[in-house]
């Protein structure tokens, strides 16, 4: 028995593959939009764009002005340098401040000499550093997940709470400026901090002049990491030519000019450093070294040791599973990936080595402090495990054009910010009860603090009127106030010194 055959008509036909290509182009479009959202092509992902970092910038000077007031340290050798506050030559204190070379004393005091306003000094010496964290973390969250609104919501957040930079931070050397809550006074170490992560974000931002301009400048501000941010960077561009041919444009621009201010800031420091009169006394050396040394003199315990060994196991294999896999390689991701496992890398060897084998280390490794290094990866800890993981979530469903897969692409950069924004949570629970004390001492004493504020400043005036001359004798606590808001020139002050 014959089977009836059945015959489509030319309008059934054209209808059939309408419907089909309907459907092709529905699963393009949405296979477009997942992709969109997490692996935009080179061309948008390879520079960040200026308005994310003008943003990101503005959006750190604006936290910064929401924290806390601070006086941080920067301003009294500024005082020192512009000639506000005289010291004799020969004194100890003058010994530290013209024979420390910084730029920020250097800047300061030009500021200062202007005739900025001593309390905006103080005030630019914290905002500035506060930008640049934040603009770091915009750059490498966007670097990873392409994200323009969820990284500038990731580094605002980064810069309130950093979750796992517990695990990386120092014990020898606190992290300063990781509590939003609690802005640090330490201008150097904030600043020290803030570059390092800086320089990170310039290569993120696949802006490699302006990294390497940048780390030559943080030689001036902080020799330490200055140094020790160049040579990882320089490793990192040079690894990354010869293994991934990635590009190198730009960069002699930026060490050229970088190098420029670094040798003006030195050549002045040289105009006013003081000759010594005397060989160093060792005796004296070694003691303070035992008695006041607050940065070399930690132990480390097996709890440490473990902790710090583990993040930095972790880090790194992290790190090279996305070298090695991942697709497509681009500049910004790969050299960013490279530096700050460089980072880790070298930071936990010299950090086992000062405590392991501190008598075979060269002196000027150990004057160092090199376990201060640990605190790089500290402050980029969030934002780059956040970049991260979005870009390996992304990876596995940018392929699939299912409506579930596109869900899932635009739900996970929101639970990563419910993350976030849940250990920021977690950390104002915990010092809720300082806060409400706070607040309620605010409560108590309105209307006294602007008359404790205007008696503290008639007492201050009152005290640089007053003519005193030669060197003052304070408590360490009252040291800086004395010299910061007294202009007079303390004898000592010990914490300065280390």
């Amino acid at each position: 028995m014959m089977r009836p055959r059945f015959r489509i008509g030319s309008a059934a036909k054209s209808s059939i593959a309408s419907t089909v290509e309907g459907y092709a182009l529905q699963n393009k479009e949405r296979a477009a939009e997942t992709r969109l959202l997490w692996t935009p092509p080179a061309a948008q992902r390879e520079l960040a764009p200026l308005s994310l970092l003008a943003c990101a910038l503005v959006i750190g000077l604006l936290l910064g002005l929401l924290a806390p007031p601070t006086n941080q340290e920067g301003v009294d050798g500024s005082l020192v340098l512009a000639g506000i506050v005289h010291y004799p030559p020969q004194s100890p204190m003058s010994r530290y401040f013209f024979g420390s070379w910084t730029i920020i004393h250097q800047l300061g005091a030009l500021l200062l000499r202007a005739g900025l306003d001593q309390a905006y000094v103080s005030e630019l010496l914290f905002l500035v550093p506060c930008a640049l964290l934040v603009c770091a973390y915009a750059a490498v969250v966007y670097c990873f997940s392409g994200q323009f609104v969820f990284s500038l919501l990731a580094a605002a957040l980064c810069f309130l709470t950093n979750p796992l930079a517990k695990f990386f931070a120092s014990p020898d050397y606190m992290p300063v400026g990781l509590l939003w809550s609690q802005p640090p006074v330490q201008t150097f170490g904030f600043w020290a901090h803030a570059g390092a992560a800086w320089v990170v974000g310039c290569v993120a931002a696949g802006r490699k002049a302006l990294a390497i301009f940048s780390a030559l400048c943080l030689i001036a501000v902080h020799p330490v990491l200055g140094v020790y941010m160049t040579v990882l960077l320089t490793a990192a561009l040079l690894t990354g030519r010869l293994l991934f041919a990635t590009s190198m444009d730009g960069v002699a621009k930026g060490a050229v000019f970088g190098s420029a201010i670094v040798v003006v800031s030195f050549a002045f420091y040289l105009t006013t450093r003081p000759d010594l009169s005397a060989a160093i006394d060792q005796a004296a050396y070694d003691a303070y070294m035992n008695v006041w040394d607050t940065h070399r003199s930690h132990l480390m315990t097996p709890g440490i040791a473990t902790r710090i060994a583990v993040a930095g196991a972790i880090a790194v294999a992290v790190l090279v599973a996305f070298i090695v896999f991942a697709r497509p390689r681009r500049d910004a991701p790969l050299l960013t990936s490279g530096l700050v496992m460089l980072a880790v890398i070298v930071s936990t060897i010299a950090y086992f080595a000062l405590h392991l084998t501190p008598d075979l280390l060269p002196a000027i490794f150990v004057r160092a402090a090199p376990g201060r290094l640990l605190n790089v990866q500290a402050f980029l800890s969030t934002p780059m495990a956040l970049g991260l993981a979005l870009y390996a979530i992304g990876q596995a469903v940018r392929e699939r054009t299912t409506d579930a897969a596109a869900w899932i692409g635009r739900a996970l950069p929101v639970a990563a910010l419910v993350v976030v924004a849940a250990g920021l949570t977690q950390s104002v629970l915990s010092r809720r009860h300082l806060m409400i004390d706070g607040a309620r001492m605010m409560a108590a004493t309105r209307g006294l603090e602007e008359t404790s504020a205007r008696d503290t400043a008639a007492f201050w005036r009152d005290v640089r009127e007053s003519g005193v001359t030669g060197l003052v004798l304070t408590s360490r606590a009252t040291s800086r106030p004395t010299l910061d808001f007294g202009h007079l020139p303390i004898a000592l002050n010990v914490g300065a010194f280390d």
